[in-house]
């Protein structure tokens, strides 16, 4: 698709993005909804909700193991 969207000398759009440290500190929901308000559509802000939503993080400390739920953490690893 997207060699022959070059080939076709057609616009084509490229987002990078570095998913580190991005958002460790943003509420998911809120960055959901400004998604949602730039006019991005398609499927970009599906993924981006389906990488960040719904996950469970396992905190393991002296043999203590405690599973919470994410809002403002990114998966790691």
């Amino acid at each position: 698709m997207l060699i022959q969207a070059l080939e076709d000398r057609q616009a084509v759009h490229i987002a990078i993005i570095d998913f580190q440290k991005a958002f460790d500190t943003v509420p998911h929901q809120r960055l959901m909804y400004k998604l949602e308000r730039s006019g991005i559509r398609d499927y970009l802000p599906k993924c981006i909700e389906n990488f960040l939503m719904g996950r469970r993080q396992v905190v393991c400390i002296s043999k203590e193991i405690e599973f919470c739920c994410g809002r403002e953490w990114a998966p790691q690893g």
